[in-house]
């Protein structure tokens, strides 16, 4: 699968933008590869990008008021 066809059978892309605004993106878009255990982004970051996971699985948390780890999200 290529870039735009990932981004095509994305819904958050695919029922925004159409045939041209994807490949359009696809050309300002480039793939990135983590080691299990990277840490994408801080609580608190401003965020400047957006990722599409293609193969694996991301774990979304937060540290609440008691300094306790909270995941929200896989």
């Amino acid at each position: 699968m290529d870039t735009r066809e990932i981004l095509a059978a994305t819904p958050l892309f695919a029922d925004a933008l159409d045939a041209g605004q994807l490949r359009t993106l696809a050309t300002e878009t480039r793939p990135a590869f983590f080691r299990a255990e990277t840490r994408l982004m801080n609580q608190g970051d401003f965020g400047g990008s957006m990722f599409v996971i293609v193969e694996g699985e991301v774990a979304v948390s937060f540290t609440d008021e008691r300094e306790r780890e909270q995941r929200v999200a896989i």
